[in-house]
């Protein structure tokens, strides 16, 4: 294939978050798949741009970037505040459009991730017209962007201007995800179940799992000396104990009811079967939220370099979610690395796992669950074969395969 123009609303290296992730994996998908790849992304921070060169030529054969301008007063314009963020200023316009006429006789496809960049897409696809060509873009819808902004509003505490926002920013997603929708050549959607809606739409749409580190074998080698300390630590306080594992980002008070449910409605019922059970759960800003959590039985982690030791040391791994939007990259990460998942009903929605993998949202069965998993009673093999045969590399590199050369 010839070359891909691909938008990214964040800088794909270092590998700090989930949407990294699948960003820099796709990148290796398309370098494998296209002659040459050309990037554009945005930034908040210079000091990652500088760390993202050194795996630049791993990922791209040209880019150009620019820092996302988060003036207060963007909030308030009709179109979401996210994608006039990503918009360059008249001076980086000159540089974008200088960049896209170097590449413009080469490019076959245009990629734009997330809405957020699709501000910045329009600005392109004027000079393409200019010129007299025509370059079909294509659009990865990796959330329901207004879904996910509403329940960010949901789950936010209401004693700040923060919910709010994304309860403006959620309306104004609504209809702008529509727009992109049908002004874009197709979708490649991370969840079955968006896709499907898509489908029901009359939209042209495929389903293209998440990328979580292809072409890399699952391995949980400790290659650091932290990694080494803090898994040595973690197996002193978990001696002759059953571990339950659950990573998430705790930002604005997301997922923190859950947790509160799990340790109050759940775990007990676990314990009662099984009283040498202990609940390692952490992820972004735990300690704000759970500092307060003394018990015997729990282990807090917050704001770790690596989850390596915490996953390797696990039993069994939870997938704790009430958000219904896109495919939630903690299921992916624990079944890449062999984990026993249960999960509530929206931590496996649209992974292609829903009617294999445990999940509910009534405690009882729940604790139920985890019981059967620790004393060994649920066989994964069919889960973990399921997992390789939708999201190993080779399937996901064929179909992109697949639906790109159709363009």
């Amino acid at each position: 294939m010839k070359s891909v123009l691909v938008f990214m609303p964040d800088v794909p290296y270092p590998l700090s978050y989930g949407g990294r992730i699948e960003y820099y994996n796709k990148l290796r998908v398309l370098k494998r798949l296209y002659e040459k790849v050309y990037l554009v992304f945005t930034y908040n921070s210079a000091e990652e741009v500088e760390i993202f060169q050194e795996e630049a030529n791993k990922l791209c054969d040209d880019y150009i970037c620019w820092p996302r301008n988060k003036s207060f007063s963007r909030a308030f314009h009709f179109k979401p505040y996210y994608a006039i963020s990503c918009l360059p200023n008249s001076r980086e316009k000159n540089r974008l459009e200088l960049f896209v006429l170097k590449y413009i006789t080469e490019i076959s496809l245009i990629v734009c991730d997330q809405p957020h960049m699709y501000e910045v897409v329009k600005v392109v696809k004027d000079i393409i017209k200019i010129n007299k060509m025509d370059i079909p873009v294509v659009y990865r819808k990796h959330n329901n962007e207004a879904r996910f902004m509403f329940d960010q509003f949901i789950s936010s505490k209401k004693i700040s201007l923060r919910p709010y926002f994304f309860a403006a920013e959620a309306f104004r997603m609504w209809w702008y995800e529509q727009y992109i929708h049908k002004n874009s050549n197709c979708i490649l959607c991370v969840s079955q179940k968006e896709n499907q809606k898509m489908l029901n739409q009359g939209l042209v749409s495929y389903w293209i799992p998440i990328a979580y580190r292809v072409y890399n074998e699952a391995y949980l080698d400790l290659s650091t000396i932290e990694e080494k300390k803090v898994y040595k630590y973690l197996q002193e306080k978990c001696s002759n104990n059953k571990v339950i594992y659950f990573c998430s980002s705790f930002h604005g008070g997301f997922n923190v009811n859950l947790v509160h449910w799990f340790v109050e409605s759940v775990l007990p019922i676990i314990r009662r079967e099984i009283p040498n059970t202990i609940f390692l759960f952490g992820g972004g800003k735990a300690k704000e939220y759970f500092q307060y959590r003394r018990e015997e039985n729990i282990l807090v982690f917050s704001d770790v370099k690596s989850i390596k030791p915490y996953i390797k040391i696990a039993d069994m791994s939870l997938v704790l979610t009430k958000s219904r939007a896109g495919v939630k990259l903690k299921l992916i990460e624990s079944l890449f690395y062999k984990k026993k998942v249960v999960s509530t009903v929206e931590g496996v929605m649209g992974s292609g796992l829903d009617e294999i993998l445990p999940n509910t949202n009534d405690s009882q069965k729940f604790a139920q669950y985890c019981i059967d998993v620790l004393v060994n009673n649920v066989n994964y093999e069919e889960i973990w074969m399921t997992y390789q045969n939708i999201y190993s590399s080779k399937s996901i590199e064929e179909k992109y395969a697949s639906v790109l050369n159709n363009l």
